[in-house]
């Protein structure tokens, strides 16, 4: 109930949008690894793991750049245009075989994920009740987990159906870009921190401070 009369519960969606892009990696970073000869296999998938950590360091220090506590649509903006980001670098890992841009891409892609994973979490602090943020976090982070767990069993299945890891890759950046216009559409129509207006503050002065504060001066004392 909370989130459905909040004008901020759309984006407790927001981890689980992204969990379901990048689910899917650690089951086709198997596949990428097994390219090439079986001397450095695991040499290789231990690249593709480590490389999206740098990705997800780098991401939100650019994204802070760019992003103000004080004007959350930023924050909710740089959301949106990291799923531009993931989308960018899985359609590209769809498209080149070699190793090392494979490597590259994942890395542009986790900067994405991770400016997304980040950045929610910094929305839902802002906006939400100290008393339900608790609730509020187990179920975002409950959603990520099983849209990464549905992403993975999916890529999985796909696999032994017979595509190829890049052809997994293409229809998740598909789905990549399906997302990333229903979020450009909620942020550009209004929704979530765009529509948060900051309380003004209130005055320094009311005509009931002053009498309170004010102090008449004594009428002098007569003998």
């Amino acid at each position: 109930i909370y989130t459905r009369t909040s004008f901020f519960g759309a984006l407790v969606l927001l981890k689980f949008s992204s969990a379901l892009l990048f689910g899917a990696i650690d089951v086709l970073n198997v596949s990428f690894s097994e390219r090439g000869s079986d001397e450095g296999r695991s040499a290789r998938l231990g690249l593709l793991f480590a490389i999206p950590g740098i990705g997800c360091m780098v991401g939100p220090l650019v994204a802070d750049r760019f992003t103000n506590m004080t004007q959350p649509r930023t924050i909710q903006l740089a959301c949106v245009y990291s799923f531009g980001l993931t989308v960018f670098g899985l359609l590209m890992m769809s498209i080149f075989r070699q190793f090392w841009l494979i490597g590259l891409f994942t890395g542009i892609r986790a900067m994405g994920s991770a400016i997304v994973w980040i950045n929610s979490s910094l929305l839902l602090q802002k906006f939400c009740e100290p008393d339900m943020f608790g609730r509020l976090s187990a179920i975002e982070n409950a959603l990520a987990l099983f849209g990464e767990a549905a992403s993975a069993l999916g890529a999985g299945l796909l696999q032994d159906l017979g595509w190829d890891a890049e052809e997994v890759c293409l229809l998740l950046s598909v789905i990549g870009i399906f997302l990333a216009s229903l979020w450009a559409f909620y942020h550009y129509t209004g929704n979530g921190a765009v529509s948060y207006r900051e309380e003004p503050k209130a005055a320094a002065s009311t005509p009931y401070t002053s009498a309170v504060h004010y102090t008449h001066p004594r009428a002098p004392e007569t003998a």
